[in-house]
């Protein structure tokens, strides 16, 4: 992601523990967490034509032209056809 769309996702994320209280209020008990990475690759067509897509809800609030030059930056950064997360 751009810096941008990282802030958006970041502001909409509850926290851990609000998560936690839920489950807990829901009747669950012994509630942790466990951070876990969980690696991910997509063809860098893919995902841009996913974030050209609106397919996420972070992607919501961005202009047409806002997400065209966010794929071109993506692009220019992954010189690969690959892009990998964690």
């Amino acid at each position: 992601l751009w810096n941008a769309a990282k802030e958006v996702w970041a502001a909409a994320q509850p926290s851990v523990e609000t998560f936690c209280d839920e489950l807990e209020q829901a009747g669950f008990v012994g509630v942790h967490v466990e951070l876990c990475k969980y690696p991910c690759q997509v063809s860098v067509d893919k995902w841009c034509k996913l974030i050209l897509g609106r397919f996420w809800s972070t992607f919501h609030g961005f202009t047409d032209a806002e997400l065209t030059a966010a794929t071109a930056e993506i692009r220019q950064k992954n010189s690969g056809d690959q892009l990998l997360f964690d």
